[in-house]
């Protein structure tokens, strides 16, 4: 998964992030002011960029969100009413989410201690727990 800039930012209104194919492993954009005559819906050439143009700018800007491609996403994600959550096996939860205006879904990593903070849990009691259950294993 490779690593977007904070939405919000105004450096981010300028740029479309293409998505995450075999091909190009989601590293290109494009600019929306070097290409004002693009018409969206629309086979239009672009001027892609590598994102590598914009690593730094990405780096300090960085709040968690990345790009992903499901081989076989479920159309239920998509549909939900209700935030969706991954948990790969890490420290981290994957919020499915949506990053611009053009509807591109991405993940943004959360820490599993703040979500059960904030869903008003104990994460220490859930820590002990797990601890004993892989001291079982």
């Amino acid at each position: 998964m490779h690593k977007l800039p904070n939405p919000i930012r105004d450096f981010v209104q300028d740029i479309v992030f293409h998505l995450i194919k075999y091909n190009h492993q989601g590293r290109l954009f494009h600019r929306k002011s070097e290409n004002s005559n693009r018409v969206p819906g629309q086979w239009n050439l672009v001027h892609v960029h590598s994102i590598s143009e914009i690593q730094d700018e990405i780096e300090q800007n960085y709040i968690g969100h990345h790009l992903f491609d499901w081989v076989k996403p479920r159309k239920i994600w998509y549909l939900s009413g209700v935030k969706i959550y991954f948990d790969f096996g890490s420290e981290a939860l994957w919020n499915m989410q949506t990053y611009d205006e053009r509807g591109l879904i991405c993940v943004q990593s959360v820490s599993k201690r703040s979500f059960i903070e904030k869903m008003g849990g104990d994460p220490t009691k859930i820590e002990a727990v797990l601890k004993s259950t892989k001291d079982q294993l």
